[in-house]
């Protein structure tokens, strides 16, 4: 039932530019240690290719995180472009150390994406490179965080030509209809 990571990258380029995921955080206007989050699933594509709309939902309910040797190699490929960018990049490092205190989106921000975090990643490889279990316990991490997200309620937002509006909308509506995503979270 479920693709690979390698037949899923092919079908989501056949189909859009990708399919994202990322984390969206602001910070509340009144109360600088006050955050709200949004865990953002997202692809592009052509009005003429709405099959992208359904890859959204395989992605979200069909992601596996069994492949230790491909989730070995994106963190050593992040791990390669972290340490390539580290030299050029001294004085954002620094700043964001800096200000790390300012805020509470400051400081994730910093333990997400600072120092501490290519720290965090280099001795994590270097302990899973001798103890396989480290993969199997990453890759639980993955799946549980995986059943939590899916359970989360859904919104959609739509950027495309004003007329294209209702439809790409019943489109999204009759895609989701039939979502195993409660199913799938309970499991």
């Amino acid at each position: 039932d479920s693709l690979s990571a390698h037949e899923m990258q092919a079908k989501q380029a056949a189909h859009s530019s990708g399919v994202t995921a990322r984390i969206s955080q602001r910070t509340n206007l009144d109360d600088s240690q006050s955050i709200s989050s949004y865990f953002v699933v997202a692809t592009r594509a052509l009005n003429r290719k709405p099959e992208a709309i359904d890859l959204l939902k395989e992605v979200m309910e069909h992601s596996v995180f069994t492949e230790h040797d491909r989730i070995k190699e994106i963190l050593q490929q992040r791990q390669a472009g972290w340490q390539s960018n580290l030299a050029g990049s001294g004085h954002s490092y620094a700043m964001q150390t800096a200000s790390r205190g300012m805020s509470r989106q400051a400081q994730l921000e910093y333990v997400r994406s600072g120092l501490p975090a290519l720290n965090a990643l280099k001795d994590f490889l270097n302990h899973a490179s001798s103890d396989d279990a480290q993969w199997d316990k990453l890759a639980t991490s993955l799946m549980d965080l995986h059943q939590r997200l899916i359970s989360l309620p859904k919104h959609a937002v739509i950027i495309c030509e004003a007329e294209q509006t209702e439809r790409l909308s019943n489109l999204i509506v009759e895609s989701w209809k039939d979502s195993q995503a409660p199913k799938i979270a309970e499991q």
